[in-house]
């Protein structure tokens, strides 16, 4: 079946919506289009000055600039994500650099211009996803949302429960009226449910951290980067991160380290924790992202915690 089929009868289905007046998006005779993604809210920035196509270098851009870009496309839209990787194949023609404030309604408001071919290159594109609700997020308790589909329905954002295992997904859609919904979670199976240590000694419980997300196991991520943000397990003090993994196995938390294994493979990434949980799966954490560095944990093997349901 068509994936936009599929998308329109989830929304039918777990909203009950019959009929909705579309959000009214007319991008043609644009100053800017964004290309390569899954419809015209998300995929490279090219913009048009004098008349000519080019894209937007990656440097020196930030939130401010794209919402600014988002806002030229529809008065109502703000950003929910910029990319610098990449993702959507590089453009042709002049490479430009925004300094916006964020307050622009266009960019012919922001001080711009054009970088020679050696100083930014089309590698550096920047890439660029749209939303109209003003409560979206791009980090949910599934996932970071990597996708949008534009339907009748509304807009409707996607991703794999497992990063890059497209067989279960989770949607959310910002609907005409601003309202943020969840649609679809497929990622009841994908929880991280145990953990493992790789070797032992007499007074530590130590090694490197494998965690099981349904009937595989992945790596725990101690070092990486995702979409510009750097997520590391600290080895200074006690990084509450650390801390839940030795709480699952009912130990105190007694050294950690990031920088021990090479790992440039898919894993488990624990973005943040408050401090109490006593499982992984109540920190927020991403599934499947590339990781550089895998985690390793000395927890204290002579106390046991009370365990917690």
């Amino acid at each position: 079946m068509d994936k936009g089929l599929v998308i329109l009868s989830y929304v039918f289905f777990t909203t009950g919506v019959v009929t909705a007046s579309y959000r009214g998006y007319n991008f043609a005779d644009k100053d800017i289009r964004l290309i390569g993604g899954y419809s015209a809210l998300e995929g490279r920035v090219e913009i048009r000055i004098h008349g000519v196509w080019g894209t937007v270098c990656s440097y020196g851009f930030d939130l401010n600039d794209a919402n600014v870009l988002c806002r030229m496309l529809h008065k109502d839209l703000r950003s929910l994500e910029y990319y610098i990787d990449g993702r959507y194949g590089v453009g042709r023609g002049p490479i430009f650099y925004l300094n916006c404030s964020g307050s622009e309604q266009s960019i012919n408001n922001c001080p711009r211009y054009q970088y020679s071919s050696t100083a930014c290159t089309h590698a550096k594109d920047v890439g660029l996803m749209c939303v109209g609700c003003q409560n979206a997020t791009l980090e949910t308790s599934h996932g970071l949302l990597e996708h949008v589909n534009i339907t009748n329905f509304g807009d409707v954002y996607s991703d794999s429960c497992i990063h890059g295992l497209p067989s279960q997904e989770f949607m959310f859609t910002c609907t005409p009226l601003g309202g943020w919904i969840e649609l679809i979670n497929q990622c009841t199976n994908t929880v991280v449910r145990n953990i493992r240590l790789t070797g032992r000694s007499d007074y530590y419980m130590e090694g490197f951290v494998e965690v099981s997300v349904g009937d595989t196991w992945l790596p725990l991520c101690g070092y990486t980067t995702i979409n510009r943000n750097v997520y590391y397990i600290d080895n200074i003090g006690i990084d509450p991160k650390a801390k839940v993994v030795c709480s699952m196995i009912g130990k105190r938390y007694k050294a950690s380290s990031y920088l021990e294994k090479l790992l440039e493979k898919p894993a488990v990434t624990i973005t943040s924790c408050i401090g109490n949980e006593t499982r992984i799966s109540f920190c927020k954490h991403l599934k499947g992202h590339a990781c550089k560095y895998q985690a390793w944990i000395a927890c204290q093997v002579n106390t046991t915690l009370k365990q917690s349901n």
